[in-house]
């Protein structure tokens, strides 16, 4: 399940939208939910939800090799998610300052990107096939 939800100004957290945005309510019971660290608290917050999320490094100590086997699966299922952030970034108009004044155009400007960027993933499938 993919999901776009309105552009948020400044540096906000990415739980913080999550909670803002009710998201939550929206996501079924049955999907699995992959997070990264920045989303702690989340299990508490809303146990219905079945989350995967890394498990992190105690302070001052090690993680053992099945927690480190663990994390490395999770990125693994992660990766495809983080790689598509990165290449929407690519186009600048979604990362820096915008500074028009237009309702929702920044929205519009984060739509555009998601659909080149599903257009650029399109054409490389073809052009592999």
């Amino acid at each position: 399940m993919l999901i776009l939800i309105g552009t948020y100004e400044g540096k906000k957290h990415d739980y913080a939208i999550f909670i803002c945005s009710g998201l939550a309510q929206l996501i079924p019971v049955e999907c699995n939910v992959f997070v990264d660290l920045g989303f702690q608290g989340i299990e508490t917050d809303y146990p219905e939800l079945s989350v995967l999320m890394p498990i992190k490094k105690p302070k001052g100590g090690t993680l053992s090799q099945v927690e480190k086997k663990i994390n490395h699966l999770i990125a693994q299922l992660r990766v495809l998610s983080e790689n598509t952030i990165a290449g929407i970034k690519r186009l600048k108009c979604v990362t820096d300052i915008f500074r028009n004044k237009r309702p929702a155009m920044a929205d519009t400007f984060m739509e555009l990107a998601c659909g080149l960027w599903n257009f650029h993933i399109e054409i490389c499938d073809k052009s592999l096939a």
